[in-house]
Formats: C-alpha cells, sequence, structure tokens
C-alpha cells in the first residue's frame, strides 16, 4: 500500500506544481472534504497538502470527517494542517470552529444502497 500511496502523492504533488491549476483559490483557506479516504476525495486531499508543502505561508487548513481516523493519518500523516474529525455518512457532523469550502466527496459504498 505504501507504494501506491507514494506514486499516488507525486501525481498530487505534480498536479499542485501545475501553475495552470487555480490552487491559490484554497490558499488560507479551511476547507471539510468529506470522503477524503475515497477515490476522488483521497486524491483532492493529496493534491491539497502538496501544495502547502509548496506554499508555506498560505497554508490550507483541512478537516476531514472520516470513519477510521487511524486509515486517514495512515494515508496523510498528521500534519499540523489537518483536523481528523470521526464521523460517518449520515451522522451529524461537528467541527471545531468554522469552515470556508465545504467539499462533499462521500458516497455510500454499501451495495445494499445500490440494489
Amino acid at each position: 500500500m505504501a507504494g501506491l500511496n507514494d506514486y499516488l502523492f507525486e501525481t498530487a504533488r505534480s498536479l499542485a506544481e501545475d501553475d495552470t491549476v487555480p490552487f491559490s483559490f484554497f490558499d488560507g483557506k479551511r476547507v471539510v472534504i468529506t470522503g477524503s479516504t475515497g477515490l476522488i476525495g483521497s486524491q483532492l486531499t493529496r493534491a491539497l497538502l502538496c501544495r502547502n508543502e509548496r506554499t508555506r505561508s498560505k497554508s490550507i487548513e483541512l478537516v476531514l470527517p472520516v470513519r477510521n481516523p487511524e486509515k486517514a493519518k495512515a494515508l496523510f500523516g498528521n500534519p499540523n494542517s489537518i483536523e481528523y474529525v470521526k464521523w460517518k455518512l449520515g451522522d451529524k457532523m461537528q467541527i471545531s470552529g468554522s469552515a470556508d469550502l465545504f467539499i462533499h466527496a462521500a458516497c455510500s459504498t454499501s451495495r445494499k444502497d445500490f440494489s
């Protein structure tokens, strides 16, 4: 899994360094991302973390509501720019403070929800 995660971070780093992508929109903002351990949400999270590495003075603060904080920490580490919140789809979400952006990338993955 580590090899795949490294590859995905390299891909995200390339994206974060592409000046044609308007990542500056996120600079200095507090962003909540549901589904951050899923396919799309995880790559967005990686790209924003890589953006933080590139522009340290304009840090993006990420709030990641996740079912399993340990799994998320294994994917993204535990930098100061991430707040992990234990949460699952359908539950009431409680985060500390406010957020500038809310990106909803969570989706049920249960087979019973699609039959």
